[in-house]
């Protein structure tokens, strides 16, 4: 999918399930169980809310492990949507109207909320971050807007527009594009990238990827669009292109396959030869030669099952599926990396396209039927005939056989710009949903949130859309919030203003005092004092104008978005890592970053003139001129700068869409592309309901037959008929766990999830397994895991009364230390920080070539300013005396960089790390550095008075923590010690299994084998860094069993075994 979606994914993990359930519900049908019987994928659930936790660091620039993107998300491995190009010819008319089946759907009104000091916008606010604590601890829119009608329920594929007809179509992750009769390109859906702005010209086929688009020309010359990464078409002419997640193949007129992406490796394999088709998976990438069989290749082509021998007519490579049909018409597929076969509805078929979790055939007489996960309606196609299918990630597109295009499954893109009739005077736009006061003082919401986005009734004085929730004012100055379930109830009182943030929210009383409840890990909580007149709260920081017009901010300044400008301010609106206020005088000042943009240009870069609101969302910002013109700037995600023209009064700028209140009073909101006239986005009319029918008596359970000897490699699948909900963390560095897992419980027979489609933080992941909505998680990193165990449910039980945890995969796995240069600490005997500290020559030759040479200190590398191992080192510091040593706090990233130089230059330097890690596969103790000791390990006296400092003692319960097995070859010091063990200074953690109880006590062999499962925290950092160089967190588990079969085997013996016990 799509980065944007992938992002929305990853942030909102309730978004999958919450669009299934309301799909169903407009169309009668029952809402469908996150698991889809016809296939593993799980689909997010909405769980409790996630607790901010620390930022995960991520390796931006190692020489060594090659250029690393300086941002979490973009490390995350997307999943592919590529299709099969449809075979005929593209073409589309310009987006005009929303073209829907049936009557427009009736809006209920709801809540009502205040207008904000910045003409009722407010900041976008991210639902989940990307780790747990700290290191281990841790879119042209129409001219003239108009009212988007969303798409409604239709009897299936009716005849289209006449006069905007179709050659060809291709679904990719969250946009769609086709070929029009007069040969034009049109492109519809997310564009974060520009994947939906197909370029003016005339082409024969287009192939819509994940995050970029390709089409071939009429003069036979490909032409991309999109992420500039993957759009970078080669010279020549060419006859048929496919677009994949992060990779483009196609077939020359010459017969060969070029091949071209940010993933270099996959050149290696593209073969040779002639061929007749291409088509490119997430993955993988499969062909047909000339003589009719199939061939396939990928990022780690070794760990491909061998393809079916045949001869066949076309080929079509998804998510982990592929897909191909013989000569006889008869389709086969099977599972890219097992070779498992893979049921398909028995047909004869002119045509297969295979999406990330769904596929379709199109059967020879134009039907189409669809197999696989249903979770996003991708594979609920109508009935009806047809020329040609493509399916994608989460929504599919036919080209009907009256030429138009009909699509169906997922419509976030589309209702996030279903905005309600009537008049309003205040709009606030959230992640996924927006709200607006009406001048009836009530309140409507539209888009989509876990939970109902119907605000309460009555009458309302202001409104705030956060992430997942929202708040408002009531007319007798109460709160009242609503959304999803779980943060901190509103305070009791009186009050004027209510912005929402990520997992905090924030008011303004009466008296101007500000009120803040919720997660308060970086201070966002901790409202200054002092009287103010509005607040504007984003994900984890907060903004403030006092009542002498000036700014406060305060809370995390990772992205310096609390500086605050001088001057007096009329409003002011936090956005996702940057500010924007607005003067007294009408100019606008913004201060922060674009997260996702190295030299953060343009998202800070605030327009001159004056204006009367200001609106900061993800990456953009939005104001009102005083003329009433809408003026945008900074990053276009989904064309989200490319504003309406018209006047206005008030604009809120969010994550993915941007909305604004027009002079007369209605709404009028941007973002992602609406479909082009002759496209159809329908739904399947729910059939009548049958009369329900008595459930049959439960058969006895046969008797589990006796064990044969198992044959060393295993042929026993005591899982068969189990389906298991796994899941995964959602940083990157525990997709490789997750993986293998899933192929480990797969050769015991059991059918598991995508654990991608459980993608969870902490909070959601222990409670989601609580309430048995997740079977395991293999991310668990204790003891700081355990605070999630403490959570109340419901029913009053904690989180912890229903899980295990389970065998001890990483146990003394977690480590965190420092380290110094080798060759220094050989020279001069500087095994520990106290050598450092107190040797004077050591010292001297360390301050020689440091931070800030000759000034008799030590400076070392500590930890990012935003994170708690900076508070834990300075308590190190002040506790052991070390005078002499000075942490340096900055951009951890950098800061290694930094440390890996000295290292190979020989330069003395000292750095804190962890592991598993990237940061351990660099500087490699034992090889270039040491892990440095600490004699005097830090206990819970809170030396520096910082808030909750006596937890930062690292003794552990038992006053024997800050010790672990590492050997002198690794830690010299541990020569020194009659226990031989490394004075490391940290409390060593577990990265163990945690699992549902009642799943371990129903499936002995499941818990038998998270029980035989260990790893080494090297095995997982060096995974992690195959991850950053392109390959996928299942080829990687593919090639790790192959490459230790001996040692899986034993670990299968073992749960095999317990099926019997």
């Amino acid at each position: 999918m799509s980065n944007f979606e992938d992002r929305l994914r990853r942030e909102l993990p309730a978004l999958a399930d919450a669009l299934n359930e309301a799909r169903s519900a407009r169309s009668g049908e029952p809402t469908r169980d996150a698991v889809s019987e016809d296939d593993g994928l799980i689909v997010e659930l909405g769980l409790q809310p996630v607790r901010r936790g620390r930022r995960w660091p991520a390796l931006a620039a190692a020489a060594a492990v090659a250029a690393v993107a300086a941002v979490i998300g973009a490390l995350i491995v997307t999943s592919s949507d590529t299709t099969e190009v449809a075979t005929t010819d593209p073409t589309a008319a310009q987006p005009d109207e929303f073209e829907t089946d049936g009557p427009e759907e009736s809006r209920g009104e709801s809540h009502a909320t205040p207008d904000s000091p910045d003409g009722g916008t407010e900041a976008p606010s991210r639902a989940s971050d990307r780790g747990t604590e700290a290191p281990p601890d841790e879119q042209v829119p129409p001219e003239a807007p108009e009212e988007p009608v969303p798409p409604e329920t239709a009897p299936v594929a009716e005849e289209g527009d006449p006069e905007h007809t179709y050659k060809a179509v291709s679904t990719g992750g969250s946009h769609s594009c086709a070929v029009a009769a007069d040969d034009t390109v049109v492109c519809w859906g997310f564009n974060d990238a520009g994947q939906a702005a197909a370029p003016a010209g005339t082409y024969k086929a287009v192939s819509a990827g994940t995050a970029h688009s390709c089409a071939i020309a009429v003069d036979d010359s490909i032409v991309c669009w999109g992420d500039e990464d993957s759009a970078d078409a080669p010279a020549g002419t060419y006859r048929a292109v496919s677009a994949g997640g992060s990779f483009t193949c196609a077939v020359a007129v010459d017969d060969s396959i070029v091949c071209w992406g940010v993933d270099s490796s996959w050149l290696d394999d593209v073969p040779a030869g002639d061929y007749k088709a291409v088509s490119v998976g997430r993955s993988h990438s499969c062909a047909i030669a000339a003589d009719d069989t199939i061939t396939c290749w990928g990022a780690d082509s070794s760990s491909l099952a061998d393809v079916p021998g045949g001869a066949y007519r076309a080929v079509s490579a998804g998510g982990g599926r592929t897909c191909a049909i013989a000569n006889d018409d008869s389709v086969v597929c099977w599972e890219s990396h097992s070779g498992e076969p893979v049921d398909v509805p028995a047909a004869a078929y002119q045509a297969v396209s295979v999406g990330e979790f769904s596929s379709c055939g199109l059967t020879v007489d134009g039907a189409i039927n669809c197999w696989g996960s249903d979770a996003w309606g991708a594979a609920d196609a109508p009935a009806g005939v047809y020329k040609a299918v493509s399916v994608g990630a989460s929504h599919s597109c036919a080209l009907a056989a009256d030429d138009s295009v009909v699509c169906w499954g997922d419509e976030l893109a589309f209702r996030l710009l279903d905005v309600p009739a009537g008049t309003y005077r205040a709009v606030s736009v959230g992640s996924i949903h927006g709200c607006a006061l009406a001048s009836d003082d009530t309140i409507d919401c539209w888009g989509l949130i876990h939970g109902s986005i119907d605000s309460p009734v009555g009458a309302y004085k202001a409104v705030s859309a956060g992430g997942t929730r929202s708040c408002a004012v009531a007319a007798d100055e109460s709160i009242v919030c609503w959304g999803l379930a779980g943060r901190a109830d509103p305070p009791a009182g009186n009050y004027i203003d209510v912005s929402v943030g990520d997992r905090h929210s924030c008011a303004v009383a009466t008296d101007g005092a500000i009120v803040c409840w919720g997660d308060n890990d970086a201070g966002q909580a901790a409202a200054p004092a002092g009287a103010y007149k509005a607040v504007s709260a984003g994900p984890s920081y907060n903004c403030a104008i006092a009542v002498d017009d000036t700014i406060v901010c305060w809370g995390d300044d990772v992205f310096g978005a609390l500086d605050s400008p001088a001057g007096t301010f009329a409003a002011v609106s936090a956005g996702t890592a940057h500010n924007c206020a607005l003067a007294t005088d009408g100019s606008i000042t913004c201060s922060g970053r674009d997260p996702w943009n190295a030299n953060h240009s343009g998202v800070v870069d605030a327009p001159s003139g004056t204006y009367v609101a200001v609106s900061a969302g993800y990456r953009h910002s939005c104001a009102v001129a005083t003329d009433g013109a809408i003026v945008c700037w900074g990053a276009d995600d989904a064309g989200l700068v490319d504003a309406p023209s018209g006047t206005y009064k008030a604009v809120g700028a969010g994550s993915y869409h941007s909305c604004a209140i027009a002079t007369d009073d209605t709404i009028a909101c941007w973002g992602p592309r609406l479909p082009p006239a002759g496209v159809r986005w329908v739904r399947p009319v729910a059939p009548d309901p049958e009369p329900k029918q008595p459930e049959p008596e439960p058969e006895p359970v046969p008797e589990q037959p006796e064990l044969e000897a198992d044959d060393g490699v295993g042929t026993v699948r005591p899982g068969e008929g189990v389906t298991v909900l796994a899941g995964r963390a959602d940083w990157y560095q525990g997709y490789f766990q997750a993986a293998l897992f899933k192929l480990l419980l797969e050769e015991l027979g059991y059918r598991v999830s995508d654990p991608a489609g459980l993608e969870m933080s902490p909070s959601d992941a222990y409670t989601a397994m609580a309430l048995e909505d997740m079977d395991f998680w293999a991310n668990s990193w204790y003891p700081g895991h355990y605070e999630w165990h403490d959570v109340e449910l419901p029913d009053g039980s904690r989180v912890g009364d229903h899980l295990s945890v389970v065998g001890e995969m990483l146990f003394d796995g977690v480590l965190q230390g420092f380290l110094v240069t080798k060759s220094f600490a050989d020279a001069y005997g500087a095994y520990t920080m106290d050598d450092l500290n107190n040797n004077a020559e050591a010292l001297a030759a360390y301050d020689a070539t440091d931070h800030v040479p000759g000034n008799g200190k030590a400076e070392i590398y500590g930890c990012d300013g935003f994170w708690t191992c900076d508070d834990i080192i300075e308590n190190m510091i002040a506790f052991s005396g070390w005078d002499n040593i000075i942490q340096i706090i900055g951009d951890y990233d950098a800061d290694f960089e930094l440390a890996r130089q000295d290292v190979d230059g020989g330069v003395p330097m000292v750095v804190y790390t962890w592991a598993p890690s990237l940061y351990i596969t660099v500087l490699r103790p034992g090889d270039n550095v040491y892990w440095l000791g600490v004699e005097n390990i830090l206990d819970d006296s809170n030396p520096t008075g910082f808030e909750r400092g006596e937890e930062f003692g690292q003794r552990g319960p038992d006053g024997t923590g800050g010790l672990v097995s590492i050997g002198p070859d690794q830690c010299p010091s541990a020569a020194d010690r009659p226990d031989g063990k490394c004075p490391i200074g940290w409390l060593a953690g577990h990265i163990l299994v945690t699992a549902n109880t009642a799943f371990l006590e129903a499936n002995p062999v499941a818990r038998a084998l998270f029980e035989a499962v260990k790893l080494t925290p090297l095995e997982v950092s060096q995974a992690n860094v195959a991850q950053l160089e392109g390959a996928h967190p299942g080829d990687l588990a593919v090639r790790w069993i192959q490459d230790n079969r001996t040692r899986v085997d034993e670990w299968l013996t073992i749960a095999r075994t317990a099926a019997s016990s």
